[in-house]
This record gives structure tokens, sequence and C-alpha cells, in this order.
């Protein structure tokens, strides 16, 4: 019970300083300026077609310019390793979830760390792939 109470005055010491001593901070509005969308497929493939689609909404909403880069190479790690060496607060990078999740396992040597570099925004778009094969004709 002791060992409870101790608990409980510590947190509540805790809370005492994070509500008296936290600094506000700056929120700002982004963007300031015009945002670019790298994204690591080559043009006219559906992620790019849907970056695009997404550019005109978001840069009506933002007002301000938005910008798709495309990155194309080496199972998406050339433009994820562009998008991350831009340095650019106003950069976003729109990929596949293999970049994440995929690519680390594939490759021995990845130039990113896929849980330390990135923050996934959210979910934009789901994509179905399918491979077809057409039958073989039998020989009569």
């Amino acid at each position: 019970m002791k060992s409870y109470l101790l608990g409980l005055l510590a947190a509540g010491i805790l809370v005492f300083c994070f509500v008296v001593f936290a600094q506000p901070g700056y929120a700002g509005t982004w963007p300031e300026r015009a945002v670019r969308i790298t994204t690591p497929f080559a043009p006219g493939i559906s992620p790019d077609v849907a970056a695009r689609t997404l550019a005109g909404p978001l840069a009506k909403r933002w007002n301000q310019a938005v910008v798709v880069e495309n990155r194309p190479g080496a199972d998406t790690m050339v433009g994820t390793q562009a998008f991350l060496n831009s340095g650019d607060a106003h950069g976003v990078l729109f990929t596949t979830h293999s970049t994440f999740t995929v690519i680390p396992l594939l490759y021995a040597k990845v130039p990113y760390d896929p849980v330390h570099d990135m923050s996934p925004i959210t979910l934009a778009v789901e994509d179905y792939l399918a491979i077809a094969a057409e039958r073989a004709k039998r020989q009569t």
C-alpha cells in the first residue's frame, strides 16, 4: 500500500511539473510554400496517377502549389532516398507499404531506416493488382 501511495505521489508531481513548466509549441501554418510529392515509381502507373489525382485538391486546400516528382528505381529505394536527402520540410513521400515492409526484408542493405527515418501519415489509396495468364488451348 505504501509503494502504491508513493507511485501515486510521484505521478502527481510529474503531472504538476509538466503543467507548470510546459512550453507552448509553435504550430504555424503548413504549408508555407510549394509542396513536393515524391513518388518512387515511374510516371503513369497507379501510385503516380493517385498522387497526381490528389495533388490538385491538395493544392486548392492548402493554397499552395503541389508538384509531383517521379524518382523510380531500385524497388522504390532511389525515390525514398531522394526524398530523405532533400531535407525539405515541405516534401511528402507518396509510396506503397512495401517501401516500409517488404523492401527491408528483400535486401540486406537498405539506404534508410523504415522505422526511424519516416512517419507514415495516412492510407490514401487502396490498390489491388492481379496477374492473369491466357490458358493454353488444347491441340486436337
